[in-house]
């Protein structure tokens, strides 16, 4: 790894050489240099995946400046919007609002590889990797958002995941008077997972959310610390099932949850 950029709100590129630069980055510049401090009299507006709604989208967006920060949860693609996830992709690539924090999710994942397979495939060459990142992309997601990129050109390919690398983030950290807020798409089982080596678990987890957010609010019980995120809903939903933890994830892909948080 030659440098993580931008990759927390606020964030400098630090040149990482050794494991040891890694863990430095990570243990002592992610609290003390990125994190975002807000008081109580501040509002910060959470929005859950979007899945493509580019109309629900339209319902907000004039209001989000109005906000402290802003912060949307991931899952921007794959829903039942047609040609709603280019165009709210071009939204994140184009936006340039300071008080906006676009977080990953994982069905951003399947973008990047299918934006990777036609860089590749650009080239006029059929190479394994090529192959591979065709094979794992499922078959609703060809048959519905695939067709939106499928005319991107190999430089316009590369031209987004590069935006994309610059304006998605792994997680955000808000700190009010002396409270966190750790906010991820899939949610955080205890603090450590925001350390590199774990890092794919708050964006890509495909676990049980019930025992992920258990965990969560078993191990952090006596710390000033809470989870916010959306993924994926509980079998009987909730937004506050468990202690200190915040599951904004809607009921179906066409619906939207967001909250504003005043304070504590």
């Amino acid at each position: 790894v030659i440098s993580f950029h931008n990759q927390i709100p606020g964030g400098k590129v630090y040149k990482i050489k050794t494991y040891k630069d890694d863990l430095d980055y990570w243990n002592k510049k992610v609290k003390k240099e990125q994190t975002i401090q807000a008081t109580q009299n501040d509002t910060i507006f959470h929005v859950s995946d979007l899945h493509s709604n580019l109309s629900l989208l339209s319902t907000i967006q004039d209001n989000l400046n109005s906000y402290r920060t802003v912060i949307f949860y991931g899952d921007y693609i794959d829903g039942p919007e047609e040609l709603g996830s280019k165009k709210i992709l071009d939204f994140i690539c184009k936006n340039k609002s300071k008080n906006i924090i676009f977080l990953e999710g994982n069905h951003e994942l399947r973008l990047r590889r299918y934006l990777g397979y036609l860089l590749l495939k650009g080239t006029g060459r059929k190479t394994y990797l090529q192959s591979y990142l065709f094979d794992n992309l499922p078959e609703n997601f060809l048959e519905t958002t695939a067709l939106e990129f499928q005319d991107l050109t190999p430089g316009q390919a590369k031209s987004y995941l590069g935006l994309m690398n610059k304006k998605l983030k792994m997680f955000a950290l808000i700190k009010i008077d002396g409270n966190y807020f750790i906010c991820t798409h899939a949610g955080i089982r205890y603090k450590e997972e925001l350390d590199p080596k774990f890092v794919g678990n708050v964006i890509y987890r495909n676990a049980d959310i019930n025992r992920v957010d258990k965990e969560f609010t078993d191990t952090n019980r006596l710390n000033n610390t809470y989870s916010i995120h959306a993924h994926c809903k509980y079998d009987d939903y909730n937004f506050f099932k468990y202690d200190k933890v915040i599951n904004l994830d809607p009921k179906s892909e066409c619906d939207l949850v967001y909250a504003e948080q005043n304070g504590k």
